[in-house]
Order: structure tokens, then C-alpha cells, then sequence
């Protein structure tokens, strides 16, 4: 309430009010009006009591906080067991209200949901973070130890994992990325494998190309043994004809991943 107490308004002039006024924290956000009645107890006698009043409209807003990771980028998501995985990312307030002190997890998961299931690679603080800006996180790394299994995981990071900051979305807290862990140990397989000749007679010499490929990461030391086999159907067995090998040429190529 305010107070016209000893201001004199002469006839057809009028008086300037600055008014400052406390909006209630316990209101929801929204539009409201705001109302100014003067000579509110009538204490004046007026030839037209009907016009003491007049309003303007606000919107009331609810500063907000809102975070969540952008420009998640995997720099290698062909990793090996042993090796490092390096990444960045950013986390982002897209409210306009400062975040409280929280933490950020990492996880590595066989989905890309967050579960009790899932390895947890690190739980670092994350500090307050001012409305409408960003931190960039740069060359972070994690070694994949031999307790984890070769596969394909999802990296996970997640941002206040027990909400313990206040948002105007909670479902955004996440990024997630795929990338395969291969394990250590040799693997070959064999692809590309053609010939020179679909259709043979018998006592013919035809000509295999295939290529045999270490998948693995270790190199192999041992000899190892081809087998060729002459089948009448797609499943190997013993009664399939095993080929006598004489010339075999071997031209080395690299493999990448």
C-alpha cells in the first residue's frame, strides 16, 4: 500500500508515482495482472467513484536450470583391450538460473540405458554452472582394463544421475555413443574368397583367392594350417573331399580397423 499523505494533486494536473514492488517467490509461473486503485477506502467524495482503477499485464517468470552434454565425440570407437578410449564433449545450462553443485558419471553399458548392470568407469564433481553457459571437457581418456569383456558398449554420460539439481527437464541429462572393444588375442577370419573358374572338369586345376584377415591385435608368431575341402552341400563334415595343397602364394596386406 502506498500513501498519497501530503501531496497536494491540483485540479486537471496530475503527479508522477515510482513504485517498486517485491513479486511473491510462491507463485507459479504464468500471466497475472497487477491492479492500482486509488482512493481505495473511498475517503475522497469524487463525481465518478467508478474510474479509481486501472491494471497492466505481466508475465512472471520461474528462472530455471537445465543441463545437458552436447558435441559428444568419440575419437576412437574401435578400442582395444589395454588401450585408451579419448573423448570430449560439453556440458551445457540452457536455463538462465546457476546449477547447484552435482556430479557427472560415466558409464560403460551394453545398452544405452543407465543400470544398476552397467560398469561405472568414473563419478567426477561437477561444479556450479552459470545459466546460459557451458565447460568444455577436452582429451579425457580411460583405459579399458582386461576385467572388461571384448563387445560392443555404449559410453554414457550422465549428468546429475540423483537429481539433485532442479531442472526444467530431467530426460536430457544423458549422451551416449557406441564402440566396440576388441580383445587382445589373435582372431582371423576369412573373406573375400573367389575363384577363376565357377565351372571345372574333373582333374582340372583352378585357381582359390581369399584373403585371411587378424582381426585380433596381437600378431601371429606360429604356423598355422589351411584345410580345403570339397563339399556337396553348405555344412562342413568329415565325409566332405579334402584337396592335396601344392603351391600356395601369400602376399601380406594390412588390415585397418
Amino acid at each position: 500500500m502506498a500513501s498519497l499523505q501530503n501531496t497536494e494533486i491540483e485540479a486537471l494536473t496530475s503527479v508522477q508515482i515510482y513504485q517498486y514492488l517485491n513479486i511473491p517467490t510462491n507463485i507459479p509461473e504464468g500471466i497475472y495482472y497487477i491492479f492500482a486503485i486509488v482512493d481505495f477506502e473511498n475517503t475522497i467524495i469524487e463525481n465518478n467513484e467508478e474510474n479509481n482503477m486501472n491494471f497492466v499485464e505481466i508475465f512472471v517468470h520461474i528462472p530455471v536450470c537445465d543441463l545437458l552434454v552436447n558435441n559428444f565425440v568419440i575419437e576412437n570407437s574401435n578400442v582395444f583391450i589395454g588401450s585408451d578410449i579419448n573423448f570430449s564433449f560439453e556440458v551445457q545450462n540452457n536455463g538462465d538460473k546457476s546449477s547447484s553443485q552435482t556430479n557427472m558419471v560415466y558409464y560403460l553399458s551394453q545398452d544405452n540405458n543407465v543400470s544398476p548392470e552397467d560398469i561405472i568407469l568414473s563419478n567426477e564433481n561437477l561444479g556450479i554452472l552459470n545459466g546460459e553457459s557451458f565447460l568444455e571437457f577436452n582429451n579425457n581418456n580411460f583405459n579399458i582394463s582386461d576385467a572388461i569383456s571384448a563387445g560392443d558398449y555404449y559410453l554414457i554420460i550422465s549428468l546429475d544421475p540423483i537429481q539433485f539439481v532442479e531442472e526444467i527437464n530431467e530426460t536430457n541429462n544423458t549422451s551416449v555413443v557406441l564402440i566396440s572393444i576388441n580383445t587382445t588375442e589373435p582372431d582371423l577370419l576369412i573373406q573375400n574368397i573367389t575363384t577363376n573358374n565357377d565351372t571345372v572338369n574333373i582333374n582340372d586345376i583352378m585357381l582359390l583367392n581369399l584373403e585371411i584377415i587378424n582381426q585380433g591385435s596381437e600378431d601371429i608368431a606360429n604356423d598355422s594350417e589351411i584345410h580345403y575341402f570339397l563339399s556337396e552341400n553348405l555344412i562342413y563334415d568329415d565325409e566332405d573331399f579334402s584337396f592335396e595343397i601344392s603351391i600356395c602364394q601369400i602376399q601380406q596386406k594390412e588390415f585397418i580397423i
